[in-house]
């Protein structure tokens, strides 16, 4: 066995795929994952999984384990439909994709892989409609989710899984008891998903997305369209908060009734300037980006989150055009820098304003 495994993953390191077509490079590791079915929308049943990435055969192909419910799970959680499977992701220089075969008990299906719009897309050749779709990989975390095109060509999501590398540390109490803030007229709370309809409004503004703070973000604008697209957004910053990534606050309007924003923040360490910071990142409804109401709503949020986040400074976007939020910003305290953040994939990204502690 032992010379069967190391012919499997020789030169496991060494990969044999061309870099710009070598998407699977960031999955490589040991990921454990939350599945969802998801039913008219919203999640259902949940189920801890595994799900095990290598280099094979020479470094010419990715191989992957995918173990729902995981090892450590099956016996106190035993699913009737639970998959033990295997992939092999072949990269074709013909087609500049990859071929997959996955088999697992009682079944196996071949696929076609490509980079498109909305991420890393996995069609089954025997069906064109079923997608399997990767979408938000980062270092630590991606998104998977099993789809249906429909006849209008929307796609309707079956199932899902929210994976992650390895847990964060957890930054306060911020992740036991997500806290409350209160102006008076507006409330910030843990954004829940019934928040849908109203955040749609949002995130459907096409005066307001480009206001939006989408740096590394994998390619996301959170210009969402569709209920559904929305409603997956939020099932997936219910997902980040769970495993400690980062808060979503909605913010609520009281005066008419309605979420009209949100606010998310993180702890952030990274090799450049905006390190061991709390990343802010404000989206709010266009008729909402406005001088007095952006202080309003971020001046109660500002001093706790030094605690919240254990960190020195506050650092969040506001492009050239946000010129209500510059202001804001500037009277709130914040100061303009001209470094940049490094993302993931090496992009510089600038127009950050920072905060410091003893400014607060």
């Amino acid at each position: 066995m032992s010379e069967f495994v190391k012919a499997l993953l020789e030169c496991r390191e060494v990969s044999k795929i061309p870099e710009q077509y070598d998407w699977f490079a960031s999955l490589l590791g040991d990921w454990e994952f939350d599945y969802y079915d998801v039913m008219d929308g919203k999640g259902g049943r949940h189920v801890e999984g595994e799900w095990l990435f290598r280099r094979a055969l020479d470094g010419t192909c990715i191989e992957d384990l995918f173990i729902c419910p995981s090892r450590a799970t099956r016996e106190s959680n035993p699913q009737p439909d639970g998959e033990y499977g295997a992939a092999i992701r072949m990269f074709q220089p013909e087609t500049k994709g990859y071929d997959m075969v996955y088999t697992t008990r009682g079944s196996m299906t071949r696929l076609r892989i490509q980079r498109e719009e909305g991420g890393i897309v996995c069609t089954v050749l025997s069906d064109a409609c079923a997608k399997w779709v990767f979408d938000r990989i980062a270092g630590d975390t991606f998104h998977w989710k099993n789809v249906t095109v429909m006849e209008d060509g929307s796609w309707r999501t079956n199932c899902e899984v929210f994976a992650v590398r390895k847990k964060t540390s957890d930054y306060g109490k911020v992740y036991e008891d997500c806290p409350i803030f209160d102006t008076g007229r507006y409330r910030l709370r843990l954004v829940e998903e019934s928040d849908g309809s109203d955040l749609l409004k949002v995130y459907s503004d096409e005066k307001a997305v480009p206001l939006f703070n989408s740096d590394n973000c994998h390619g996301d604008t959170f210009h969402y369209t569709s209920l559904e697209r929305m409603e997956e957004a939020i099932r997936y910053w219910l997902w980040e908060y769970e495993r400690k990534g980062f808060v979503r606050w909605s913010i609520f309007d009281r005066a008419i009734g309605e979420a009209v924003g949100t606010i998310e923040l993180f702890h952030r360490d990274a090799e450049d300037y905006f390190t061991e910071c709390g990343l802010l990142r404000l989206d709010l409804r266009s008729d909402y980006e406005k001088r007095e109401c952006i202080k309003e709503i971020l001046k109660p949020l500002l001093s706790p989150a030094f605690l919240m986040f254990s960190c020195e400074i506050l650092a969040t976007k506001a492009v050239p055009e946000a010129q209500e939020r510059a202001e804001a910003l500037t009277e709130l305290g914040f100061q303009k820098r001209r470094e940049t953040l490094r993302g993931h994939d090496g992009i510089q990204y600038g127009a950050y304003w920072i905060l410091r502690k003893t400014e607060a």
